[in-house]
């Protein structure tokens, strides 16, 4: 992992401190002031940086771009209403089109997700399962099979941008096993002293697993080559 780390040194310093400053921001603000409306900014400013930053980066890779900005709107949802089953179904699209630029598949397959999708979700709700367990069903195989791929791509092919995208992706499992252990808390599956802690920990893996993957493209905008490889040893 250290050509990782010597990598994302090497990114414009003013966006490594921008994304520090934010980590450390809400993270420290988080810990202390948990209700305050400045926390919950500051995340969402956060991640529409990173959508700002992978536009401006990897001006080539329109899917990242879109995962991205579907990324942000689900937050901005989930923010508003935090058992929103239409800011789950949006983390279901950003889980399909990091799929589609991890295994590189035509656009005709968004059709077919949204029926399979929908199908799922119907079938689901008329055998009498929550619909929110339904929309999470189907959100959990999109992150399980990111998580699967972009592991992959790492064992298969060692670079830095395959690095960024199999620890981004474990982040981001790890944030939504949080997710899930605070809405079960809150539902009373689990005894609700657990929430406060799922909530805070949940952005502590979302944040920078954003960063990572954001970081994750090989269409970089200032190079045609293709990025140099990492030794075997990473």
């Amino acid at each position: 992992m250290k050509h990782l780390v010597r990598y994302l040194l090497t990114i414009d310093r003013r966006w490594l401190l921008t994304w520090a400053a934010i980590y450390v921001g809400f993270a420290t603000m988080g810990a202390f002031f948990p209700d305050f409306i400045g926390v919950t900014v500051l995340k969402i400013v956060g991640i529409a940086l990173c959508l700002v930053y992978a536009m401006a980066k990897f001006k080539k890779d329109a899917l990242l771009t879109i995962a991205l900005a579907l990324t942000l709107l689900a937050d901005v949802i989930l923010a508003i209403d935090s058992v929103s089953i239409i800011g789950v179904f949006t983390f279901c699209f950003v889980q399909f089109f990091h799929t589609a630029r991890l295994k590189q598949t035509k656009p005709v397959a968004l059709v077919f997700y949204v029926l399979i999708a929908a199908i799922v979700f119907l079938v689901a709700v008329w055998l009498k399962v929550n619909p929110m367990y339904a929309a999470a069903g189907i959100y959990a195989y999109g992150i399980f099979s990111n998580v699967f791929f972009a592991a992959s791509w790492f064992f298969s092919r060692r670079s830095v941008q395959s690095a960024c995208a199999a620890v981004g992706f474990l982040l981001f499992i790890l944030c939504d096993f949080c997710v899930a252990g605070s809405y079960l808390s809150a539902t009373a599956v689990l005894p609700l002293a657990v929430k406060p802690f799922m909530d805070y920990f949940a952005w502590i893996f979302y944040y920078p697993s954003q960063v990572l993957i954001a970081n994750s493209s090989e269409l970089a905008a200032t190079s045609k080559k293709p990025r140099k490889k990492l030794a075997p040893s990473v």
